[in-house]
């Protein structure tokens, strides 16, 4: 039984709860754009994590997502639905160059394209005025129960 969606004007300091960020990955249009949600939402990766994120930065054996922080390389264990989605969209991609995620004329996604993609996605689930910063939100973390932190990150890698 389907919730009808409930329009949320977001503001400032609002976070989301876990029923509105479970709508708003279940409303992205495209495979590339549910996953760039999921890892800035469960995995707490900035904009710019994202779009920097290439390829070899998947253990797709391990299941670990390897980023690199200023002077070291830190890793954090994925979720095996997660790496599962992961390895559905590689496998959809025709190109082979070395970036995660690749725009519509198969260059690498910008920083630009990324508010928008995360605020059509949140007007499709009901919640207008959502932005990037809605989803990396300290005080949002506690909404996702697979949520790993840089400082998870790295104490799960040892560093």
């Amino acid at each position: 039984m389907s919730t009808p969606l409930q329009n949320r004007v977001l503001s400032a300091g609002d976070t989301l709860t876990r029923a509105e960020v479970h709508r708003l990955l279940m409303r992205a249009k495209r495979t590339r754009d549910y996953l760039l949600l999921l890892l800035l939402h469960r995995y707490r990766l900035s904009s710019m994590d994202v779009v920097r994120l290439r390829r070899n930065h998947i253990d797709l054996v391990g299941g670990r997502l390897l980023m690199k922080r200023t002077f070291r390389m830190v890793a954090c264990q994925l979720g095996a639905k997660d790496l599962q989605d992961i390895k559905t969209y590689l496998a959809s991609r025709r190109d082979l160059g070395p970036w995660m995620f690749v725009s519509r004329n198969g260059r690498p996604l910008s920083a630009q394209a990324l508010p928008y993609i995360v605020e059509r996605a949140g007007e499709d689930a009901g919640l207008t005025g959502l932005q990037l910063k809605h989803l990396t939100r300290r005080v949002a973390i506690r909404h996702s129960p697979k949520l790993l932190g840089v400082k998870r990150m790295e104490d799960l890698s040892g560093m």
